[in-house]
């Protein structure tokens, strides 16, 4: 088993994703008694961050700290990449 304090890398390829899908990480506790409780998570929409110059610099390597949300509903990253953000809890990209 992983610790959550060990690095992880994902490479997700958005090569067939549509402008108003999201990218979606769900961060789960998976050794707790219900593994399908949501811990937290953040989205990214595709067009505004993934299909936008103004966002991303293509070939580019970001180090940025986002924060997580507890709500589903409401976790749209409304940051920018390369800057960090600065409230708890938060992922490391």
């Amino acid at each position: 088993m992983v610790s959550v304090t060990d690095p992880h890398e994902v490479i997700v390829q958005l090569k067939s994703v549509l402008p108003d899908e999201v990218l979606r990480v769900v961060i789960q506790d998976k050794t707790a008694e219900n593994t399908s409780e949501l811990i937290y998570t953040i989205s990214f929409p595709i067009q505004g961050y993934f299909m936008s110059e103004d966002q991303m610099d293509y070939g580019a390597t970001y180090n940025t700290a986002i924060t997580l949300f507890d709500d589903a509903d409401d976790d749209i990253f409304d940051g920018t990449f390369g800057q960090d953000d600065d409230e708890e809890p938060m992922l490391l990209t």
